[in-house]
């Protein structure tokens, strides 16, 4: 093996053949010819600076004129160019700048696949491949789209699309003129074992009293995204003592045609209150204050605790700051969502179709209203907000709030 010395390394080959005692001769016959340093042809590889040669080593990649050394190149696997990766330009490791935008990510799978093999699930809501969705999903031949494989295509003129909010029409019994509170209701429902179309006849003709959709009926059916395979129930806004006097029990009825809410991992049932109910910002203050603020006692009351669609982490702070202009917030997934202009939404319940949960839920919201309607520092300071205080103003209200103080009791809370 020859070896190629220069500079000091020359100096020391030829002292090591002194101290060997061979004649000078022997060690000049045995030096190779090579240029000395100043005359060797090198570059430094321009993102880790190691010395290379640019004519054996050095890699010239296609989307610059810059030298990198072998380490420091990806080969693409659709040109077979080299390239240097850099995370702000490519999205993908394996693929160059030029040859990337063809390719995908699959929202299941999680590979990266060719766009000749993308497929829109759902009117676009995800891309899958085409081995997921041939496992996971169905071609909808009425809609011309994918669709999950336990969610039937809906086709139906009852339900509306995600996007759909027609004109509010307030809901008031004659005792309660002049209120300025409101509540609506939203509810999500799955249709498990249940026909969809026979689900939303029945709601819409108990609640509407028509099958037919109605822009001033009580209720109106949506789609919602997070569902697998059923809809929303959304309400007008309605008094308290409007929303108290609704027959829920049509819910008991869709338990039995098959439809779920609770026994699902999807639905949720949120209760918005309106933002004229409030005295002024005081009043919603403390009203955030006092459900952010107990956050065992509400998940217990709630069914759930759902950092994902109601969180209450860091919310105490979070919504202090936006009711008093500190900050700003487009995060609606919180137990109290003040991202809506007209409402105040209170996300933090598990879906049910049992009656009287959803009295409850309305209940919560409108005793929370209320007893915080006249809360001050000075009341606060001496534990207005201690859940125990609100507990017992529950209590003295019960003919209000009969089942609320049902679920508290039955909660131990």
């Amino acid at each position: 093996m020859s070896r190629t010395f220069t500079g000091l390394g020359l100096s020391l080959y030829r002292d090591e053949l002194v101290r060997e005692e061979l004649p000078m001769t022997d060690v000049v016959d045995r030096v190779p010819d090579t240029p000395v340093d100043d005359e060797v042809d090198t570059k430094e590889c321009t993102s880790c600076g190691y010395i290379i040669s640019a004519d054996d080593d050095a890699v010239m990649c296609k989307d610059s004129e810059e030298l990198f050394c072998n380490d420091c190149v990806n080969w693409c696997d659709d040109c077979g160019e080299a390239y240097h990766f850099n995370s702000r330009r490519h999205m993908y490791s394996d693929y160059c700048e030029g040859c990337q935008d063809y390719y995908f990510i699959c929202e299941r799978c999680e590979d990266v696949h060719h766009q000749d093999y993308a497929n829109a699930i759902h009117d676009g809501e995800r891309t899958w491949c085409d081995d997921c969705t041939s496992e996971r999903a169905v071609w909808c031949e009425n809609c011309h789209t994918y669709e999950l494989a336990n969610r039937a295509c809906n086709n139906s003129e009852l339900i509306n699309g995600y996007g759909y909010k027609p004109n509010p029409s307030f809901k008031r019994t004659h005792t309660s003129i002049g209120d300025k509170s409101f509540f609506g209701v939203e509810l999500e429902v799955e249709a498990h074992r249940g026909d969809m179309d026979e689900g939303a006849k029945l709601v819409l003709s108990s609640l509407n009293g028509s099958e037919e959709p109605m822009e001033d009926g009580l209720v109106y059916l949506k789609e919602d995204g997070s569902l697998n395979h059923g809809f929303e129930i959304v309400t007008h806004p309605m008094t308290f003592d409007y929303a108290m006097d609704v027959d829920w029990n049509v819910l008991t009825k869709l338990s039995k045609l098959g439809f779920r809410s609770w026994d699902t991992s999807t639905c949720g049932l949120h209760v918005h209150t309106s933002r004229r109910g409030f005295e002024d910002r005081r009043h919603l203050w403390f009203f955030t204050q006092l459900i952010n603020g107990h956050y065992h006692q509400c998940i217990k009351l709630a069914g759930r605790g759902s950092d994902q669609w109601a969180s209450f982490i860091g919310q105490k702070k979070e919504s202090s700051d936006i009711v008093l202009g500190k900050k700003f917030s487009h995060n609606r997934y919180v137990a109290v969502n003040l991202t809506c202009n007209t409402t105040v939404e209170i996300r933090m319940f598990r879906g049910s179709l049992k009656p009287e949960r959803i009295r409850m839920a309305i209940q919560f919201v409108r005793s929370c209203v209320e007893y915080t309607r006249d809360m001050n520092i000075s009341k606060a300071s001496l534990g207005g907000l201690d859940w125990q205080e609100y507990k017992q103003y529950v209590i003295n209200n019960s003919g209000m709030y009969p089942e609320l103080v049902w679920y508290i009791h039955e909660r131990g809370i």
